[in-house]
This record gives C-alpha cells, sequence and structure tokens, in this order.
C-alpha cells in the first residue's frame, strides 16, 4: 500500500534527522552508540515496508512507536535526558488515540484507501 510506505520513509527519515543531530555533536562511545541508532532505523525501515500490507491505522501506529523508540534511545545515548524522558511518556498517547479513537482509526484508513472486508 502506498500510504504506508510512505508513512514509514517519512517516519523514518524523521527519526534519522533527530538522532543524526545528536550524532553530529558526539564523540567516543556515544558516537557508536548513536551510529548503531541509525543502523536500527534502516532496519526499522526495511521491516516496516515489508510489512506495508498492514491496516494503515496500525501500520502507522506501530511505526511511530518503533521510530519513535528509536529517537528515545539515541536521546538517552546522547545525554538529552529530559527530552528522552519527555518523549518516552508522551509516545503512546499518538498510537493509543490513532488506533483506539474510531473515527480517527477510519479517517486514517480511508486516506490510506483500505477497504473493510469485515461486516
Amino acid at each position: 500500500m502506498w500510504f504506508n510506505r510512505i508513512a514509514a520513509v517519512v517516519l523514518a527519515a524523521a527519526c534519522a534527522v533527530a538522532v543524526g543531530r545528536y550524532l553530529a555533536d558526539a564523540t567516543g562511545w556515544p558516537a557508536g552508540g548513536l551510529a548503531l541508532c541509525i543502523v536500527a532505523t534502516v532496519i526499522a525501515l526495511v521491516q516496516s515496508l515489508r510489512a506495508a500490507h498492514r491496516e494503515p491505522a496500525s501500520f502507522v501506529a506501530g511505526a511511530y512507536v518503533a521510530f519513535g523508540m528509536i529517537t528515545v534511545v539515541g536521546g538517552a545515548i546522547a545525554g538529552d535526558w529530559t527530552r528522552a524522558c519527555i518523549a518516552l511518556v508522551l509516545l503512546p498517547i499518538i498510537p493509543c488515540w490513532i488506533v483506539e479513537d474510531t473515527r480517527t482509526r477510519n479517517w486514517v484508513n480511508k486516506i490510506g484507501g483500505h477497504r473493510r472486508t469485515t461486516a
């Protein structure tokens, strides 16, 4: 599905930019850890693209959590504890809202071109 692929690429790019900003200022062991976060972003992107056949709302929620956690770990490795903790606490709100709210879920699925196969 085109929507899921676009969402995965956009979320991966946002994650790579966020971790890349930390990586630009890092030296030593934190730089190695942040480089591993970039590798994890690429792996998560590949896995997301392989699962692009899923329902758009659940796909976006899962991809958001995956790339958000990589960003949180990158912030923690870089020593930006305040931003990492705030992101960790607020991270589940958007995916839960997308999946649990019926109107939002139907709206995301409509944009993604998903048609229900059950009654």
